[in-house]
């Protein structure tokens, strides 16, 4: 019982987005269902109706326009059908699949960024994405279809009932028969599905891989593809090794499941072929109206069990995509108090501590204040934790204990949406994407054509704010270097004003020099809250404090000079880095 309302759950929730997203295309499709069975029943009695007016003796006029009726009913309806089909469901089927798609990515951006780090959100999402969509559809026109075909079988139904009714019972025997070896058909196919699915998953691995353009190029420069393909090949053989051992099982089921369909009709065929030859049934309109409706039921019956086999095998993949949906998000939905809109933040961290799940690293009793429109820098050796405490700042993760506030308010009181308005980052690898320069630089505020060509003359990029931005949808569009990608990644933050800026090394690919002038450039901008994570420490000298954080912990703090007058960690980090440039 319990099996079986889950499943029925798992129908509601496919075929939730239809009448969400598509009210229109329901209604209009049950319309259809009701008068379907005026076709149909048409097209089983046209032999008949045409014999008997034939037979009646009221001329060639009178089977004429019987026929000419029929044929009208028939062809005007499956118009009808083509119509629905092809004029009206082409286009608001697109339209009701885009939106699923969309609820499937703005649930994926809703989600709380601790989930990333996740194999099983990712299976998941995935799954959404790759099966949501076309499981959902599937669900639709399976329910649909079979609402026909239970419209349409008692239809044949009726028309026995009217003429033969003890015909049903020969009817049903081997449609019987059908159902039960097409059950048998499905339950193999569904496990077949089951015990090939870890093999499917290594072969899509290398779809996805070269979907990824650095496992691509490592693949073309390594040996890499030899294995890879080795397991593919592993998992290929697994799939073949299941199909054969499940072949002639399914073979004799397919044969007795299409006997069982047959049989009925020929069966049928003979009963009333002796009942006319008896004198029991008088017209032969009557014999063509049996077989007909026979053969009708045979497919109606075929299309309710193999619609039902349909569904209950797309519910499989529902728990998946249920599992994506109710996932449970603290951070994203956040809201409450908004900053004062371009107005510098302040910030204090008290004693944050942080770890990831299943890590010894971590963030340990941090403590760093940084006053409105103040320059800091965050600096350590690699693994020190400076991108996670840039993660902690945007409340992409929370805390584990202490506080970080802005404003002096702790940062889970603001609306997180809000308030990452207000903070303009910059990270070492800056996310492009496939838009023109122009929408690249937008990502944050709007400005005009001339007030975009000034900063890009600003951070020294030449390029056409019209050109794609990569070349995946345009081949016109430009290809960027890492040093000329960072540029256009820090442009952003030229335009318009923020409460803070966030940069995680963002200029790192550059030469020493241009990097120590981008940084400047950086830190001389108007009055915002800076603050930069970096490793080449001669680019930050200017900076009002420096944290070094080492093992997840402030080390040290103070000016460039201070710090150099220390002669700690940070000291010997400057004159090692200083040798490498004097060499």
């Amino acid at each position: 019982m319990k099996k079986l309302k889950r499943t029925f759950g798992n129908v509601l929730f496919l075929l939730k987005p239809w009448w969400k997203y598509g009210k229109s295309l329901v209604i209009w499709s049950q319309f259809f269902t009701i008068i379907y069975p005026v076709r149909i029943i048409a097209e089983v009695t046209i032999a008949q109706g045409i014999i008997e007016a034939a037979q009646s003796g009221r001329g060639t006029a009178h089977v004429v326009l019987v026929a000419v009726a029929y044929i009208t009913v028939i062809v005007g309806l499956w118009i009808a059908r083509e119509a629905r089909i092809r004029v009206f469901e082409s286009w608001i089927k697109v339209d009701i699949t885009a939106a699923i798609e969309r609820e499937i990515y703005e649930k994926a951006i809703r989600t709380d960024y601790m989930y990333v780090d996740s194999p099983d959100f990712f299976d998941n999402y995935k799954m959404a994405t790759d099966e949501y969509v076309s499981r959902s559809q599937k669900m639709w026109d399976s329910v649909n279809t079979l609402a026909g075909g239970i419209v349409g079988l008692l239809s044949m139904v009726g028309v026995f009932l009217t003429t033969e009714p003890f015909v049903i019972i020969l009817v049903f025997v081997g449609l019987g028969i059908m159902a039960v070896f097409r059950f048998f058909i499905a339950s193999n196919e569904t496990e077949i599905w089951r015990i090939n699915t870890p093999s499917r998953r290594r072969m899509n691995y290398v779809t996805r891989l070269l979907y990824m353009k650095s496992a691509n190029a490592d693949l073309r420069a390594t040996n890499a593809k030899d294995r890879i393909f080795e397991h593919y090949n592993a998992s290929k053989d697994s799939i073949i090794n299941v199909a054969k051992r499940f072949r002639w099982k399914q073979f004799l089921y397919g044969c007795i499941y299409i006997i069982g369909g047959n049989l009925a009709t020929y069966i049928v065929m003979l009963y009333t072929a002796l009942g006319f030859v008896s004198g029991r049934i008088e017209s032969i309109g009557v014999f063509t109206t049996l077989v007909a409706a026979t053969g009708n039921m045979s497919f109606q019956f075929s299309q309710i069990t193999d619609n039902v086999t349909s569904i209950f095998e797309t519910t499989l993949y529902a728990d998946k995509v249920r599992q994506f949906f109710g996932l449970h998000s603290e951070i994203e939905p956040s809201t409450g108090r908004t900053t004062p809109a371009d107005a510098p933040l302040s910030l204090e961290l008290r004693d944050v501590s942080f770890s990831y799940p299943n890590s010894e690293f971590g963030l340990k009793n941090l403590n760093i204040t940084v006053n409105a429109g103040e320059k800091i820098a965050i600096v350590g050796e690699n693994g020190a934790g400076k991108t996670t405490l840039s993660k902690l700042l945007l409340r992409l993760y929370d805390v584990n204990s202490g506080e970080i506030l802005y404003n002096g308010v702790n940062i889970k009181d603001y609306d997180v949406r809000a308030l990452r308005r207000q903070i303009g980052v910059a990270f070492q690898e800056p996310h492009l994407y496939t838009l023109t320069v122009r929408e690249n630089m937008q990502v944050y505020h709007s400005a005009s054509d001339e007030v975009l060509r000034e900063v890009l003359q600003t951070v020294g990029l030449d390029a056409d704010l019209d050109r794609d931005v990569t070349r995946e949808f345009d081949d016109s569009g430009i290809m960027l270097s890492g040093g000329q990608a960072q540029k256009l990644g820090l442009s952003r933050l030229l335009i318009g004003e923020f409460g803070l800026l966030l940069l995680d090394e963002p200029s790192s690919a550059l030469d020493p020099l241009a990097e120590y002038e981008m940084t400047k450039l950086m830190f001389n901008r108007s009055r915002t809250t800076t603050i930069m994570v970096a490793h080449r420490l001669s680019t930050i000298r200017d900076a009002d404090c420096i944290y070094l954080i080492s093992n997840g912990a402030v080390a040290e703090q103070g000016t460039h000079d201070e710090l150099i007058a220390l002669n700690g960690k940070y000291a010997e980090m400057f004159s090692k880095q200083a040798e490498n440039y004097v060499r």
